[in-house]
């Protein structure tokens, strides 16, 4: 069978391919021209302020980051203590935003921390507090729990060549308990304040077969103290203050009647 083609026909075919690359040159440089207009997506992230970072200077600096509502910070903290061995302390420290048209030493966040403590000669230990703002400022309360076992050694009173080469271990628990109340004076930034704090403290020995080895001191011990106090807060910011003061007068009234009071009535 015999094909016949035009000129023009053939002419149409020949230049076919190249007009097909001619018009995809034509699409891609369009299109890239159209996202020239645009900025770059990494270009507009780029221009956002860094919650981590300080723009001034760009070291670490997580204020805009506990400027957030409802935000969170992880706290960790090592532990090389010989005395309690190798461990670390974690925390989440939960805080509100801080309100923008406060004055200076008003309108504190809210914040609340729990955490745990340990190490690997078997210290451990658990915590939380809480500090909040009530009635527009007028009121301030904070509250604090603590419990921990702690590992220690004991190596004798005076110099004691035994001990010293051969201590022996003893377990301290400790639980402790902060509540707080502050009212503000008037319209001043001013506070006074009343709280009350329990302690209670146990030690036991491991192994005391020497009655040399066996010291002076009380197995259980209760404490509980009032604790007044007069506050005046100017700060522009709790966190990271530029300008104003803090300053706080206090005093601890303790006794072990307190602390029995305490016991019983709980």
């Amino acid at each position: 069978m015999l094909e016949t083609r035009s000129p023009r026909t053939e002419g149409l075919a020949a230049r076919t391919p190249h007009a097909r690359w001619l018009l995809l040159c034509l699409v891609l440089l369009g299109t890239r021209a159209v996202a020239g207009d645009a900025p770059p997506q990494a270009s507009v992230e780029a221009e956002q302020p860094s919650r981590i970072r300080s723009a001034d200077d760009g070291w670490l600096d997580i204020s805009a980051f506990l400027d957030q509502s409802y935000g969170f910070v992880p706290v960790a903290i090592p532990i090389t203590e010989p005395a309690i061995g190798l461990g670390a302390v974690g925390a989440m420290a939960f805080i509100d935003k801080q309100k923008d048209d406060a004055a200076a030493g008003f309108g504190r966040p809210n914040v609340t921390v729990v955490g745990a403590l340990g190490t690997d000669n078997g210290t451990k230990g658990a915590f939380a507090g809480d500090m909040r703002q009530w009635l527009d400022d007028r009121v301030k309360t904070l509250a604090g729990v603590m419990r921990a076992s702690v590992n220690l050694d004991f190596y004798g009173i005076g110099r004691d060549p035994v001990l010293q080469e051969h201590p022996k271990s003893y377990n301290l628990k400790t639980t402790a308990l902060v509540l707080q109340g502050r009212y503000r004076i008037g319209d001043s930034q001013a506070w006074v304040g009343l709280g009350y704090a329990l302690a209670s403290t146990s030690v036991s020995f491991n192994g005391l077969e020497e009655p040399q080895v066996r010291p002076a001191f009380q197995s259980e011990s209760k404490v509980g103290g009032l604790l007044p106090t007069l506050s005046f807060d100017s700060r522009d910011n709790m966190f990271t203050p530029t300008r104003g003061s803090y300053l706080e007068l206090s005093a601890g009234l303790s006794a072990r009647h307190w602390a029995a009071t305490a016991t019983s009535s709980a």
